[in-house]
């Protein structure tokens, strides 16, 4: 069973990029009121996340990207508590691609407009990705590797599930996931919409996973044993 969560310590919701973290957000500020914070980067200005007081009961919800020096042991290096969403990490980029194609000019990173506005097709982002691959943490497209904290080894997902994380959810299955979370926080669960989603308007294939699967092949393993710890563990609360 997962670490067991103590209210006398602070709660470090690590937000993957497009992984209903949005969602995810509305719930936890609605348990932590006033203790809830949030761990963002003004990417428009560069601007680095505010630090918040890591007192009990309080939970801070962001983008802990460590190859950025905005990662959980640059800012909170004593935390102990963690949860985090994962999500397929074909699915992933794919709502990348489409949610920058919608936002367009209006979306910044790093204070500029990624080059991935101007793009016609998917397979024109997977050359992006696979040209990016090296330092693909510092940009737009990054993956759950950039967020974990360095003292974590993610490929060892079994210690992590187990030990290193409260509860680690799919987004796939975001209303179970967030019942059983509830339930380890003592917590009411209540639906929320989910938000911030975005239209596939380009068609997307099983060539396309195929090579995103040759090209991020960590995230893939790491992904799929975490799904089946969180499925089995799902299933011994009778919420799938």
């Amino acid at each position: 069973m997962p670490a067991i969560y103590n209210p006398n310590k602070p709660l470090i919701s690590i937000h993957i990029p497009k992984t209903g973290g949005s969602t995810i957000r509305e719930s936890l500020r609605s348990w932590f009121g006033a203790n809830f914070h949030t761990h963002y980067v003004n990417e428009e200005i560069v601007s680095p996340p505010h630090k918040n007081e890591t007192l009990g009961n309080s939970c801070i919800h962001g983008h802990f990207n460590r190859f950025r020096g905005y990662g959980v042991d640059n800012f909170y290096p004593n935390s102990s508590q963690f949860i985090t969403f994962l999500r397929d990490p074909f699915e992933q980029h794919i709502s990348t691609f489409f949610y920058l194609k919608r936002e367009a000019e209006n979306y910044k990173f790093n204070g500029k407009v990624p080059d991935v506005v101007s793009m016609k097709s998917f397979d024109e982002f997977l050359q992006f990705l696979t040209k990016k691959r090296g330092v693909i943490q510092n940009t737009f497209a990054n993956t759950m590797l950039a967020h974990f904290p360095a003292r974590f080894s993610p490929f060892d997902a079994h210690k992590l599930y187990t030990q290193e994380f409260i509860h680690i959810g799919l987004t796939e299955i975001l209303s179970p996931s967030m019942k059983l979370l509830a339930k380890k926080l003592g917590r009411k669960y209540v639906e929320i919409p989910p938000q911030n989603i975005s239209k596939r308007l380009l068609p997307i294939d099983n060539t396309h996973r195929e090579m995103h699967e040759e090209l991020f092949p960590e995230e893939h393993f790491i992904y799929k044993q975490i799904k089946n710890l969180h499925l089995n563990e799902l299933a011994k609360f009778n919420l799938i």
